[in-house]
């Protein structure tokens, strides 16, 4: 009986064991797309991060940059072609793409480290986490301030930081000894 099962055994797990790495499915950041030897250009792959909107087309590999209007570090954005993404992925939707890398020289890029850009020609798209439910533009917010009653009922835009509105926090412990 146990010969019977060790061979079984062998029978389900060595072909398993012997294929290859293009058989099993492998998820990239945006960052892996960049420095990843094993990613070919032409290659279709896995890759996971934050879509921007269809403005501008990049998949990020933080949307905080994008949503700051801060420079992006080096091999952290790829622009996508092909499909475009269900609407609710917009404005950092954390999605999963299916596509092929090419990538392509770029003469300004938007770090001076990335000389090449990668673009990935999505064909499927799968969206893990919704993005905001605010579609406003990235930067700062603006302050508007109601016309009838200027001091208050102030609206802020874009979830942006109240000058006036703060808090400090302060903590710390003592070591107290009592000696008898």
């Amino acid at each position: 009986m146990k010969k019977i099962f060790s061979i079984i055994s062998v029978i389900i797990i060595l072909p398993l064991y012997f294929q290859g790495q293009s058989v099993r499915d492998t998820y990239y950041t945006v960052v892996d797309v960049y420095t990843d030897p094993d990613i070919v250009e032409g290659e279709s792959i896995h890759v996971y991060g934050y879509y921007t909107n269809d403005d501008y087309d990049y998949l990020i590999y933080f949307y905080g940059d994008f949503e700051k209007d801060r420079p992006f570090a080096p091999h952290t954005i790829l622009t996508l072609t092909g499909i475009d993404p269900p609407a609710e992925a917009y404005n950092g939707g954390y999605i999963d793409v299916t596509g092929t890398v090419t990538f392509a020289p770029r003469s300004e890029p938007y770090n001076p480290e990335d000389s090449l850009m990668a673009f990935l020609d999505a064909s499927a798209i799968t969206v893990f986490f919704p993005g905001e439910s605010f579609p406003g533009p990235p930067g700062g917010g603006v302050k508007e301030k109601n016309q009838i009653q200027p001091e208050e009922n102030r609206l802020m835009n874009n979830r942006s930081c109240d000058p006036c509105m703060f808090a400090f926090l302060l903590s710390g412990g003592a070591n107290v000894c009592i000696l008898s």
